[in-house]
């Protein structure tokens, strides 16, 4: 036996020393790429999956509008009847006063070519319009309580019926 039991102790499966095993701390090492806002990332995310602020006609064939148009239309096996899809909703925005309701208010004419404008009500001021590229004076029309989204979500499906001759 070994005169010192602490120096080192062999149980068959290696070597083993009672000294601490030596800690390398980490915690100083300068990143190079900052860490992301990861719950930012997931609300981005979750807004172009759903984009519940944009009209039927103006989203993308991306997120559930995607889902929705890869899935219909339907019919039958006959071919007698068809399921078309023609846009979903998420709800009903409304003001609690009930004087403001759906995104069309926050929806103004350009002055130039009157296409459509979203307008953000918090920020009034000069919006570039995306299709000719004017700034346009925007008010949006405000009642100053806060806006609500009620839980009902409905998608219209129109349903098509043929006479089979």
């Amino acid at each position: 036996m070994s005169a010192n039991l602490l120096d080192t102790v062999n149980t068959g499966l290696g070597r083993r020393t009672s000294q601490a095993p030596q800690r390398r701390d980490f915690s100083k090492i300068k990143t190079a790429v900052p860490i992301p806002n990861l719950i930012e990332i997931q609300r981005e995310s979750y807004n172009r999956f759903l984009q519940m602020d944009l009209l039927p006609e103006e989203r993308q064939n991306t997120g559930l509008q995607s889902v929705f148009r890869s899935v219909f239309p339907i019919s039958d096996f006959r071919e007698t009847a068809t399921l078309d899809f023609v846009e979903y909703q998420i709800g009903n925005w409304q003001c609690k006063c009930g004087n403001l309701e759906g995104l069309k208010y926050l929806r103004s004419a350009c002055k130039s070519c009157k296409a459509s404008i979203k307008v953000d009500p918090l920020r009034p001021g000069q919006t570039l319009c995306h299709v000719c590229g004017t700034f346009n004076a925007v008010r949006p029309e405000l009642c100053r309580t806060a806006a609500s989204l009620s839980a009902s979500s409905t998608s219209t499906i129109s349903r098509n019926v043929r006479n089979a001759a």
